[in-house]
Parts: structure tokens; C-alpha cells; sequence
């Protein structure tokens, strides 16, 4: 059938999402200059979300209308966010530290931090009067100098077996199906790890990501921008 064929040489077929996902950045990045409107439509909002982060780590301009899945905010991703934004100075808030202060559980009191910002938010001015969580103090700022060092995906596999937090975590797992969603996600943020260089640009992208206002494109306006990215049901 001479339509089938046509359309065949349009198909293909990955062994993985890594492998699909890179060959799609790779043909917007050789049609980009073609003058012509470019979209790529997906099944979930999650899907978005993931084209979203590579495109804009290769610093290619899109649009989308669609909001996010807030896939960082999630219960078990937000303590390693934290973690991350903290250790690269991208977010030094007393919020974004109680995220995951006590995940492990170090015995720090959440009172410590009352008066954080005129601390010059700096872990080892915090004088506590209590031997042991001084000294807990002290270890997690030697855990922070440490992740701020490593690349964001050792960072994350630091996070999970050396500091502790992936036994945190399945002690709190009351089933096996929560116990494979948190792997499934640490799967998933793994590999949304690897498309960075390093954390701070990672934490960057996060950022612009929880600031940017979600505006539908006015097609009579020049954006400049001719990449659309879109659900299937939110193209309808």
C-alpha cells in the first residue's frame, strides 16, 4: 500500500524513553530553521513536563499551554529538591531547608531556624547550647558541601544511600505499591537528572519553572518561537 509506506517512513520504534526522547530532540533541532511550526503532542501531562526540561537545558525556546504536573513537588521528590537547591545556593529559604531537615531524621528542632535569615543563613552559625544536635548541624553541612560537589545524578544516589534518605522512605511505605512508586519515581528523576550538567543549572530550570505564568500563545504576535508543546486532549 503506497500510503502506508509513505507514512511508515515517519514511524520508529525505541528500545527506551531515553533513546525516543533524544532522537526527537535531535530532528527539532535540525527543522528549527526551517521556517516552519513544529509540535510535539504527547499522552500525559508528565510527558510535557520531561520534553519541557530538555528542551530548555538545550536552551530551545517553546511554548506550552498546558500547566505542569509539579512532578519536583511530590511527596518523595521535594526532600531531594530541597537538598539540591540548598547545597547550590539556588534557594537558601528556611522553607526549602525544613523540606528536609529532619529527612533522615537528624533530631534537629525546627525552632533552631526561628531566626534564620539574620543568621546569614549559614548551618554553622547555629549554636544550639545541645551537644548532640551541634554536632548534627555540623554533618549536615558537611553533607550539603558534599552534594554541591558531585553531578546531579551522583547527587541523587548520594542523597538516597549515603545520607540515608531511601531507607527514610520505605520505613514510612505502607504497601508494596508505594514502595514501587517511589522507586518508579527515583527512576524517573534520575533521568531527569541526566540531562544536566550540573545541579545549579538543574535547580535553575526548577526555578524558572515554579516562577513561569503559563500564557496560551497569540498566534498574530512574533515570538520568534515556532516549537508548540501540547497533550493530545489539549490540542483538541
Amino acid at each position: 500500500d503506497k500510503e502506508f509506506s509513505l507514512s511508515a517512513q515517519f514511524c520508529r520504534k525505541f528500545f527506551n524513553k531515553n533513546l525516543e526522547r533524544e532522537f526527537i530532540v535531535s530532528t527539532i533541532k535540525k527543522l528549527l530553521y526551517n521556517d516552519k511550526e513544529i509540535a510535539i503532542l504527547c499522552r500525559t501531562n508528565s510527558q510535557l513536563d520531561y520534553f519541557g526540561e530538555i528542551l530548555k537545558s538545550q536552551e530551545i525556546k517553546f511554548f506550552r499551554y498546558e500547566k505542569s504536573t509539579n512532578f519536583y513537588q511530590s511527596s518523595f521528590v521535594k526532600p531531594i529538591i530541597g537538598y539540591l537547591m540548598f547545597a547550590s545556593f539556588i534557594d537558601r529559604s528556611r522553607k526549602t531547608l525544613l523540606s528536609f531537615l529532619n529527612k533522615p531524621m537528624r533530631y534537629i528542632e525546627r525552632e533552631v531556624f526561628a531566626n534564620w535569615d539574620l543568621c546569614k543563613c549559614d548551618i554553622l552559625q547555629m549554636k544550639t547550647g545541645n551537644e548532640s544536635m551541634d554536632l548534627s548541624l555540623c554533618q549536615l553541612s558537611e553533607t550539603l558541601d558534599r552534594i554541591a560537589k558531585l553531578p546531579p545524578k551522583m547527587a541523587i544516589l548520594y542523597i538516597l544511600k549515603v545520607v540515608g534518605y531511601e531507607e527514610f522512605v520505605l520505613r514510612q511505605c505502607k504497601s508494596w505499591q508505594e514502595v514501587n512508586k517511589f522507586y518508579d519515581t527515583m527512576k524517573e528523576l534520575s533521568q531527569r537528572a541526566d540531562t544536566y550538567e550540573n545541579i545549579r543549572q538543574w535547580m535553575k530550570y526548577i526555578k524558572w519553572q515554579e516562577d513561569m505564568e503559563v500564557e496560551k500563545p497569540k498566534r498574530e504576535t512574533n515570538f520568534g518561537v515556532n516549537l508548540y508543546l501540547y497533550t493530545f486532549h489539549g490540542a483538541k
